[in-house]
C-alpha cells in the first residue's frame, strides 16, 4: 500500500470559500516531496424529480469557465449542517422546490487536489414551495427537463458539470439495480 506522511503542513493562502496549502510529505521510499491542495468545505447536490419524472436544474455563470453550466441544485454544507440538510436547504433556496422523499446515493471526490467530498442525493416528487433565496452575487435560473431529455444531454455532451453527470449515473445505477 502506498502512503503519504505529512512531515509539514504550511498554508499557503486562505480565503473565503478555499485555503491552499504546500505541505512536505514523506514517501513511502523515504523522499521527501511537495504536495499542494485546496482544503474547501464539504458539499452536497440532489437529483430532484418531480411526479412527471421531470428533473431540477439550475443555470449559472461559472466565471473560471466563462460560461454558463446546467447543473443539479448543490451547495457547500455549513458548519454544524449535515450533508442530507445542505441538500434539502440548496434546493429551496436555488429552486424553490422541496420533498419528503430523500435517498442518498453516495458520494465523490470532485478533484484528487482538493479535500472536497460531494454528496448526492435523491429527492423524489419534489414540488414548488416558494421563490427563490440565493445568497448575495448568485444569479441563476431554474430549468425543468424530461429526465429522458436531460440523459440525452448529459450523453450528448451538452452537460459539462462534473457533479451533475456523476449524479446522473448513480440515479440510473439506482434504477438497474
Amino acid at each position: 500500500m502506498f502512503e503519504e506522511k505529512c512531515r509539514e503542513e504550511k498554508r499557503i493562502f486562505s480565503g473565503v470559500l478555499l485555503n491552499l496549502n504546500e505541505d512536505m510529505v514523506e514517501l513511502n521510499d523515504g523522499s521527501v516531496k511537495t504536495r499542494e491542495y485546496v482544503k474547501t468545505a464539504d458539499a452536497s447536490c440532489c437529483v430532484a424529480l418531480d411526479k412527471d419524472n421531470n428533473i431540477i436544474l439550475v443555470k449559472q455563470f461559472r466565471y473560471a469557465h466563462r460560461k454558463e453550466l446546467i447543473e443539479l441544485p448543490a451547495g457547500k454544507i455549513d458548519f454544524g449542517e449535515t450533508p442530507i440538510e445542505a441538500a434539502k436547504r440548496e434546493l429551496l433556496e436555488e429552486t424553490g422546490f422541496i420533498s419528503n422523499e430523500w435517498e442518498e446515493l453516495g458520494f465523490f471526490y470532485p478533484a484528487t487536489y482538493s479535500t472536497q467530498k460531494l454528496y448526492i442525493f435523491l429527492a423524489k416528487n419534489v414540488r414548488w414551495q416558494r421563490d427563490l433565496n440565493l445568497d448575495e452575487g448568485e444569479f441563476l435560473s431554474v430549468l425543468k427537463v424530461s429526465y429522458n431529455d436531460f440523459l440525452k444531454d448529459v450523453l450528448g455532451g451538452k452537460i459539462k458539470d462534473s457533479k451533475t453527470i456523476i449524479g446522473v449515473l448513480k440515479y440510473n445505477e439506482k434504477l438497474n439495480s
